[in-house]
């Protein structure tokens, strides 16, 4: 019975040191303020289900809660462990296309670039490591219309600013 006790043991840490995620890491990014979305804006992939744009700017978008939303789901251990955005459902990780402000969010292959390496500071804002003063940084203004119930904007890198900080703190919240 120890044996069996211990063998397990070794399996879970194992499984932890692999950086394995499970659903409990699996979670929305959302903007902390809402603006003007009640649900609030979580990252996003553009389009829906079998006609999600992989090869598309990443966008906010009005959080789906309820309904199939793995176009928005993101691997908290990832980001802890290694610096990356991590989309588990895509096994894709978020990419700038470049260290400046206006850089586009992309999703590409896993990979060690500078480019895919993150960090979430304590107040939220999430920047990229080789370049700190950058933060992922949703558009300023309303959302445009994506369907009857649902709001989108744009988020690309920004200069990290006390005046956007609204649009630049995130937060890790699960799907309802």
């Amino acid at each position: 019975m120890i044996f069996r006790y211990a063998i397990s043991l070794i399996a879970v840490f194992f499984l932890i040191s692999a950086g394995r995620s499970s659903a409990a890491d699996e979670l929305f990014l959302r903007v902390i303020a809402p603006h003007d979305e009640p649900s609030g804006y979580c990252l996003d992939i553009r389009g829906h289900r079998n006609g999600v744009r992989l090869q598309s700017p990443l966008q906010v978008h009005t959080c789906k809660n309820g309904m199939w939303n793995l176009d928005g789901i993101f691997d908290t251990v990832a980001l802890v462990r290694g610096g990356a955005l991590h989309m588990p459902h895509f096994d894709l990780c978020v990419e700038a296309t470049m260290d400046s402000p206006g850089a586009d969010l992309m999703l590409a292959s896993c990979n060690d670039k500078a480019l895919q390496e993150w960090r979430q500071r304590q107040t939220g804002e999430i920047v990229l490591v080789s370049t700190p003063g950058l933060c992922i940084t949703m558009k300023d203004g309303p959302g445009q219309s994506a369907g009857a119930r649902f709001l989108r904007n744009d988020v690309a890198l920004d200069r990290c600013t006390q005046d956007a900080a609204s649009r630049q703190r995130w937060s890790f919240i699960a799907p309802q």
